[in-house]
Order: C-alpha cells, then sequence, then structure tokens
C-alpha cells in the first residue's frame, strides 16, 4: 500500500528504486526482493482495472499512470456511455482487499508447503566495547544472546550474557578462568544451561555445561582438536566438531553430556577439511553444517537426524561462515561471499532451490544466531585491517609499506623490489602489486572465492599462484601486469603453495588426496602433473634463490627439497619453526615467528643452528611472509581487530 502512494503522489512522474526504498522502508536495510515483491502484487492488484498501469522504467524506477479525473478532462469531448468508473480512491480499497487476500494466499502456501521469503527490516549494534566479541548465542525466548569477548583473537577469551532490549547495555561475565580461552556459547534447547568450548594454556581443549548467570560448571567431554564448533541435538546430546587422531578431515559427532560417549553423525572424504559449523534445527530433525574441501571452498550439507541421510544444498564453493534456523523449521539463513560481499542469504533446505539473498555485506557478516519467534538474528561484523609492514634484515622497529584498507596478506617481493600479494581492499579478494616506484596495481578481477599464495618468478615478469574458482583450487600464472591469466592446472583439488623450478621448465605445488598432503611437479612442456615420491605430509614449501624448502604438517623440522630429483632431504643442523605458514628462508637462515598475537616475534634461525631474535610483532597474523632481495621481511600485521554483534530484524 505504501508503494502504491508513493506512485500516486508523483502524479506520474518516475519514481527512482532507491526513493521507493526510503519512502517506504524509512531508510531500513531491505534487499531488492522486497521492492520486486511490492510491485509485483500491486500489479495483480491492478491488474483489472482498465487504463490504471505499473510502469517499469529500465535502470531508473517504477511510474503509476492511472485515467484522468473528471476535471482534468473537462476539455475533452463527452465520451460515450459505459459502464461507471471506479474513483481511484475505490481502486485504492479494492487494492489492498487483493494485497490482503494474496497474503491470505500465501499463508495458505506456506501451510501446505511453500517457503517463506525473508527480508531485513533494520539492524542494530548489540556490542560497541573496545576489543573483540564473537559467536552470538541467541537464548531460545530472544530476550538474551550470550558471546565471546576478549581483547583480540589470540588472547584469552571469556563468555559473556547481555541482555537484547534495547538501552540495557550491561552484560554479565558468565565465566573467568585464568589462562583459558573460552568461546562457542550454544543455549541448551529449553534455555535453562550453556555449553561452551575451553581450551587452557597447554592446548587442552574440553567441553563445559553451566546454569547461568550464576550455576555450577561441568565438564562433560574432552575435544580431541579444539574448533569452534557446537550445538545442542538433544537436552542430553551436544554436536561438536571433531578431527581423529591422524586424519586431516573434521567430522561432526554426538556426545551424550551424561555419559561422555560419542558417536560418529558425519564421514567427509579424508581429502577435505571435512566438516564443522553445525546448527539444528528447533525440532531436533536437521543439523546444517559446512563441508570444506579447501580454503575458500565451502559447501552447505544437511543431515537428517532420523535416517542420517546427509545432502547438499548449495555447492558453489564459496565461504560460508554462518549458519541458523528460521522458525520455520525448513528455512536456513547463512552468511557467505557468494556474491562478491559477505551478505545474508536464505536456502530452502526442503526444496533445494537457489539460495536468495537477504542483505549486502556491507559489513561482512560472520557466525548467526536466531531466536525461535523468527524476529532477528544476533550477527558477527566488523571490519579487519592487517596491512603490510617492513622490518630490517638485523631487525627493529615496523615501518608501513602502504596504507591499511582491509586485509593484506601473503606477500612475495620480486628481484626489482615490486611487492605482490592478495588483499580484499576493493571489497573483493583479489590479488595487486606495489611496484618498486610505490603505486598499488590491482592484478586480478576474478569470479573466485579465494585468491591466494601469489609468487613471483625469478625473473619478476609473472606471477604463479592458486585461486578457488566453482569450488576447485587450481595453480594459475599471469605476467607481471596482471595480463595474460592462465590455469595451469585443472584438477581441482586442494592446494597449499606453488613455486617455479629455477629454470622454470617445471613447477612444484602441494596438493591432497586421499593418503593426505604431499608434493607434485608438473613439467610446463607436457602439461603432466606427478606426485614426488615420499613426500607425504608436505603441505608448504618456499624458496630462496635456487633453493626449495619445505614443512610436514604436524613436524616442526624445516627440509630442503632437491629441485632436479624432487627427493626430500633434512637441513645439516635442524631448524624447527612453530607454524605451519609464519616462516621463510633467506641466505643466512630460516625466518620465522614465535608466539602469537601481543606475545608474536621474529627470530632467525641460522643455517648453523643459532637463533636470536630480531623484532617485536604487532598482534602478527600466523601467514605468511616474505624476503625482500637485500634481506628485509615484509610481514602482514593486525592494524585493528574489532569484531562486534549486531541485531538484524527479520521479516
Amino acid at each position: 500500500m505504501q508503494v502504491l502512494v508513493a506512485l500516486h503522489r508523483a502524479e506520474g512522474r518516475v519514481v527512482s528504486r532507491e526513493e521507493l526504498l526510503e519512502l517506504c522502508w524509512e531508510g531500513r536495510i531491505v534487499g531488492d526482493d522486497s521492492l520486486n515483491r511490492s510491485v509485483s502484487q500491486l500489479r495483480k492488484a491492478l491488474a483489472g482495472e482498465e487504463g490504471v498501469s505499473v510502469d517499469t522504467i529500465p535502470r531508473v524506477g517504477y511510474r503509476l499512470l492511472v485515467p484522468e479525473s473528471p476535471q482534468t478532462a473537462a476539455a475533452t469531448p463527452e465520451p460515450p456511455p459505459a459502464r461507471p468508473r471506479i474513483s481511484f480512491r475505490a481502486k485504492a480499497a479494492a487494492s489492498i482487499a487483493v494485497v490482503a487476500i494474496v497474503g491470505v494466499a500465501g499463508v495458505l502456501a506456506f501451510q501446505s508447503g511453500a517457503p517463506k521469503h525473508w527480508s531485513a527490516s533494520g539492524i542494530r549494534p548489540l556490542t560497541q566495547e573496545a576489543g573483540i566479541e564473537m559467536f552470538p548465542a541467541m537464548s531460545p525466548d530472544g530476550l538474551a544472546v550470550a558471546y565471546t569477548a576478549g581483547r583480540g583473537f589470540w588472547e584469552p577469551r571469556d563468555i559473556y550474557l547481555r541482555n537484547v532490549s534495547v538501552g540495557d547495555a550491561t552484560p554479565v561475565r558468565l565465566t573467568q578462568t585464568p589462562n583459558a580461552d573460552e568461546y562457542a556459547p550454544a543455549w541448551s534447547p529449553d534455555g535453562s544451561r550453556l555449553a561452551f568450548l575451553r581450551e587452557d594454556a597447554a592446548g587442552e581443549c574440553s567441553v563445559v555445561v553451566m546454569a547461568p548467570p550464576n550455576g555450577s560448571e561441568r565438564i562433560v567431554s574432552s575435544c580431541a582438536d579444539a574448533y569452534a564448533g557446537l550445538a545442542w541435538l538433544t537436552p542430553n546430546a551436544l554436536v561438536i566438531e571433531n578431527r581423529p587422531a591422524g586424519s586431516r578431515a573434521r567430522r561432526l559427532i554426538a556426545v551424550d553430556i551424561t555419559s561422555g560417549r560419542a558417536r560418529a553423525l558425519t564421514n567427509p572424504p579424508a581429502d577435505m577439511l571435512g566438516d564443522g559449523a553445525p546448527t539444528v534445527s528447533s525440532d531436533g530433525r536437521r543439523i546444517a553444517f559446512r563441508r570444506t574441501a579447501a580454503l575458500g571452498s565451502d559447501s552447505i550439507y544437511v543431515l537428517d537426524t532420523r535416517t542420517g541421510a546427509t545432502k547438499a544444498l548449495a555447492d558453489g564453493g564459496w565461504k560460508a561462515t554462518g549458519f541458523t534456523w528460521a522458525n520455520d523449521q525448513r528455512t536456513l539463513f547463512f552468511s557467505s561471499n557468494r556474491g562478491g560481499d559477505f551478505g545474508l542469504w536464505t536456502i530452502d533446505t526442503v526444496r533445494g532451490s537457489e539460495p536468495r539473498r537477504v542483505t549486502l555485506g556491507m559489513l561482512p557478516l560472520g557466525r548467526l544466531s536466531a531466536d525461535r519467534q523468527g524476529r532477528s538474528i544476533a550477527v558477527e561484523t566488523g571490519r579487519i585491517q592487517a596491512s603490510l609492514s617492513r622490518i630490517g634484515r638485523d631487525g627493529g622497529s615496523s615501518t608501513p609499506l602502504i596504507a591499511p584498507e582491509g586485509v593484506d596478506w601473503d606477500p612475495d617481493v620480486s628481484a626489482d623490489g615490486a611487492t605482490v600479494f592478495a588483499s580484499d581492499r576493493n571489497g573483493t579478494n583479489q590479488l595487486w602489486v606495489r611496484q618498486s616506484g610505490g603505486r598499488l596495481l590491482r592484478l586480478t578481477d576474478m569470479n573466485a572465492s579465494y585468491v591466494f599464495a601469489p609468487r613471483w618468478s625469478a625473473d619478476g615478469k609473472q606471477v604463479l599462484f592458486l585461486a578457488v574458482v566453482k569450488g576447485k583450487t587450481d595453480v594459475y600464472s599471469m605476467r607481471h601486469d596482471g595480463s595474460g591469466l592462465t590455469r595451469i592446472t585443472s584438477d581441482g583439488a586442494p592446494k597449499g603453495r606453488a613455486l617455479w623450478s629455477p629454470n622454470h621448465d617445471q613447477l612444484f605445488f602441494t596438493s591432497v588426496s586421499g593418503s593426505g598432503w604431499h608434493l607434485v611437479r608438473h613439467n610446463l612442456r607436457s602439461g603432466r602433473s606427478t606426485p614426488v615420491r615420499n613426500t607425504a605430509g608436505i603441505a608448504i614449501i618456499e624458496r630462496a634463490g635456487d633453493r626449495l624448502f619445505a614443512r610436514r604438517m604436524g613436524i616442526n623440522s624445516i627440509v630442503e627439497i632437491d629441485t632436479a630429483s624432487g627427493s626430500v632431504r633434512p637441513l645439516p643442523t635442524n631448524i624447527e619453526v612453530e607454524a605451519v605458514e609464519s616462516w621463510a628462508p633467506r641466505a643466512d637462515g630460516i625466518v620465522h615467528v614465535r608466539g602469537a598475537g601481543l606475545t608474536a616475534e621474529l627470530w632467525l634461525t641460522t643455517w648453523a643452528g643459532a637463533s636470536r631474535r630480531l623484532a617485536a610483532l604487532r598482534q602478527a597474523p600466523r601467514t605468511p611472509f616474505a624476503i625482500a632481495p637485500d634481506g628485509d621481511i615484509v610481514t602482514p600485521e593486525l592494524i585493528a581487530g574489532d569484531r562486534d554483534l549486531m541485531l538484524i530484524t527479520l521479516e
């Protein structure tokens, strides 16, 4: 009705889509579907009215045309007798009636099995404290939200409880275990208990259940591998993520909180990262979860708890970070970058139709939690900024290399000083280059879920990198200016890093098969890829001059790869690094990161085995860094890491 009134008041003038959204939705954040649906209903309501039409003006908006009134038509000859005309007010009243009938028909259609179409009618902040607030968990009655909060991503966090009501901004701290990280709260079906994960200083993980706000705690299970996934299956059972010893793939298990007995719920392929982020419908009949083939390649699955059968819903290979059920027991909300930005989407889990966008990702959306009344969703949001800095070869303070705009990572420096890196500074994940003179240039414009690990050729004329397109991870190359984009591999298997051999007649890359990570040699002339023998577990490779080095998963020692034969040999002196990726070789040894977050430091271990501290890092993310030709270190550093919770109101 508001759209009808707005168009009528324009008296035949074209009204833009933006103006209609402002007039009829009062500036609230809604998707285009809301306006499209209103115009469609309006046209149906007025279909039988002679001379009345709602015209679409392409790329502009809409216009309402109605017959002239008797006053404006006084100068025209009297028409022959015809059926009585209905006044526009009567038409509007009739329109309301028809729209009401359409609405009733929609309710009846839903009751007979049709899904709801959801939109966001408003958004407001829930938390705005310094630091990070994550893992929202709406109580079943929708009156409170439990969440995780702390100073930073690598600092110990606690569980808090906050009233959702506007104006009530005083959180209640539920946990304060010294030196422990507590996260991923989840409400029991009746709202009387909270379960969460606790990781102590030694890295041991436990599943804890408590009665908020002051009830006693009880450890109900250990975690074989601490990770962020927890949901209630029944009043006496939890669904958690778990990775069996010796396996790469995570799976979902059900844990009885009384006996501690566990049973497997899913069995993902061994060459995947596996299953996570479980969320259970309020009737307990369905578990939605994310199955990850490789970084940046997620599929949405649903498990029927009665039959044990699983089915894929959305298999486009985009990232999916959060999930929550609508109150109709069939619609799943999820946050994803499938539109290029991290917006809110829905999918019908019964029919499995294409996902529908609910909101644009004006702020990147992460984990989600909805109340059971279907009124609102609590979401993670907030900007993270990580920019590239340069540290002298012998240490010292870091100097910004580029202005921070988004998240920059995976740098590599060419012989002439140009730095190629991955970044989301234009809103999507692409590759950029900072040329030796300081000019920034975007190299790629790929419709990819994830673009990462760029590496220069020895002469600085080409870039080798990995990209996830339609769920497939392959090796690509391009010229130094972004031209000549070429896909080199087509197997689509998960991959970790790719490097040219010194003479450029072949390349090496790490890949995953059913047996886990291994090294692959690719002949550029024949196009054939051949697994390298005795390289099980090698996930990361790096280069220093003509030498290639690697680290195996689960083994801290660095090894060297013979580029002629592909064989792996230990270094004369054992050099160990903490993180899988945060290390790089240079002429005098291995530069690597010790610690994390506020305690992260850069160290050098020489080929003779002597170690010395180079520099402190400002909340360095545990991601790859690069060695410049002069030995300086180019590394990503976290500039700002705020994470807040917001409340999206639903219609």
